[in-house]
């Protein structure tokens, strides 16, 4: 009767840790906003707020949220909507001072904390720095 419930018991905790690995991997799939690092490295439309900036191997067409204006070799944040470089990327601002020149939330979070908010909640007009939990 133990060796029976002790199969049991196995089976029920091989089915858990299954799910939870499952369930891992798709909340890790899921699209999320992602804020990276770029250089500028050309002034296409000023005016328009049109640059493009280098992030890592790629040349990126970026659009700047703010009415700051930006130099060649400038180094920026970008946001990376559902973290899909084909998308429309914005730049946030300089790295190393005011990021934007108008109001907006900025929250440091854990993935996740992140990923615990509701959809209203991420979509808010908050901007999330997403940050390794320690």
């Amino acid at each position: 009767m133990e060796d029976k419930l002790n199969k049991q018991l196995n089976i029920q905790n091989s089915i858990a840790q299954a799910m939870k690995i499952l369930a891992g991997d798709a909340v890790k799939k899921e699209p999320h906003n992602k804020t990276e690092v770029g250089i500028i490295s050309r002034i296409v439309n000023p005016a328009r707020g049109i640059y493009k900036v280098k992030f890592q191997d790629l040349v990126l067409t970026c659009y700047s949220i703010s009415n700051s204006s930006y130099q060649i070799n400038d180094s920026v944040y970008i946001l990376i909507p559902n973290n899909d470089l084909q998308s429309q990327i914005f730049i946030l601002g300089k790295t190393g001072g005011n990021i934007l020149s108008y109001n907006a939330t900025f929250v440091q979070l854990t993935e996740a904390e992140y990923n615990a908010l509701s959809l209203d909640e991420q979509m808010n007009g908050t901007i999330y720095f997403l940050t390794d939990a320690n």
